[in-house]
């Protein structure tokens, strides 16, 4: 009998490393195989779909057009058919891995030596909005702030079994996606939806819904949305950003802001800051040590018992230059201090007060955060029960 082994894809995977001493936030693309940096498989696993509330794909969108499904019948993103998410369709494997001062991340479609499995998820394709006592994922409506990252989590769950908002994890991954596809930190670049000589992506998401000024977007709906979950849906599943008028946004004046999509995810950064749930900062005044609930089901609010260190962060405000960076990719900072809008992580830390006890995670800044702006901006000074205007969620399921 002839034994047939099957060969291991060793050369099937691609991604980005750099120095993380030196301050460009540029990326050297690297690969086993470096046409994949063209095709982008990894990222082709995520596709834009309906989801019941039982987990179950109501259908798939046509990625070209979210006005239809993916069998070109008319589609329905206002919560009748289903929470409009982007699912990750199937397991993907990374590794990150630093050698001196170099930082590699990797990604495959295969279970290579030394890779990790993040498994499949589905991810709210807009901000999340409470409609009853149930966190969604609908278009037409303005997403809900002013919510503890406590009742959210309720909120979230009642959805049914597996649903969460957003976590650590399947944040992280679509963020070093991003960094993958760009070749960069700065996620404010500008969107360029030409390739480069090479066949591959460049530019950014642009600056975001993040260039209001406070005194008007206080005056304006003291600090509430303005954004309609939406508004860049003509990009379908694709990456740019779409301009939006907000009518006497100062008095009689009319704003525009430019609303930022990645993949069929909209404002992944900017208009709100999002809660990131299962991530938990431990204060003594001098130092922040955080933990992170790898299992949903298993956050407690507010300790560290069954949690995973990850490691310090800073205690003052400044430009993050590097990350802690471990062996799952983590996106907190650990370094912020020599840094600004353009050069190394590009987004900005910020812990107004320190004081000691429990803190949760904020992502990705709001409207008028300009360049400090990202999804790489952290803040960790709120308490789980903390509610205010600027501070609202996004949905996820396993």
């Amino acid at each position: 009998m002839i034994k047939i082994s099957r060969m291991i894809p060793y050369q099937e995977w691609y991604g980005v490393e750099r120095n993380s001493t030196i301050s460009s936030p540029t990326w050297t693309r690297i690969g086993g195989n470096m046409s994949l940096h063209k095709t982008l498989p990894v990222h082709n696993l995520l596709k834009a779909c309906l989801v019941s509330s039982g987990k179950t794909i109501n259908y798939y969108l046509d990625p070209t057009d979210w006005s239809k499904k993916l069998d070109g019948s008319t589609s329905n993103l206002t919560g009748v058919d289903g929470n409009v998410m982007i699912r990750k369709t199937a397991s993907s494997y990374w590794k990150f891995e630093t050698i001196g001062n170099i930082q590699r991340v990797k990604c495959s479609l295969f279970p290579l030596p030394g890779f990790y499995e993040i498994r499949t998820w589905n991810y709210g394709a807009y901000e999340g909005k409470v409609s009853g006592s149930t966190l969604k994922s609908i278009s037409d409506v303005l997403p809900t702030t002013t919510v503890s990252l406590t009742n959210f989590r309720t909120y979230a769950r009642n959805n049914g079994s597996g649903y969460n908002q957003q976590l650590l994890e399947p944040y992280s991954e679509i963020i070093w996606l991003a960094v993958i596809e760009f070749a960069t930190f700065n996620m404010q670049l500008a969107v360029n939806n030409n390739l480069t000589v090479d066949g591959y992506r460049q530019g950014g998401m642009g600056n975001g819904v993040t260039t209001a000024i406070d005194a008007e977007w206080l005056a304006y709906n003291n600090y509430n949305t303005f954004i309609v979950c939406g508004s860049s849906n003509s990009l379908a599943s694709g990456s740019g950003e779409v301009s939006v008028n907000i009518i006497n946004f100062t008095g009689s004046t009319t704003r525009t802001f430019t609303v930022p999509r990645y993949r069929g995810i909209e404002n992944f950064f900017g208009h709100i800051w999002k809660w990131t749930d299962g991530v938990y900062f431990n204060s003594t005044g001098d130092t922040q040590s955080a933990y992170v609930f790898d299992d949903p089901a298993n956050i407690v609010d507010n300790t560290s018992v069954g949690a995973r260190y990850i490691g310090t962060t800073p205690i003052i405000n400044g430009y993050i230059t590097k990350l802690i960076f471990d062996t799952k990719g983590s996106i907190l900072p650990l370094i912020n201090v020599g840094g600004n809008s353009v050069t190394y992580i590009c987004d900005y830390f910020y812990i107004p007060t320190i004081n000691t006890g429990w803190y949760a995670l904020l992502c990705g800044g709001y409207a008028v955060n300009g360049g400090y702006a990202g999804p790489f901006y952290t803040l960790t000074n709120n308490r789980t029960s903390n509610a205010s205007a600027p501070i609202g969620a996004r949905l996820l399921t396993n």
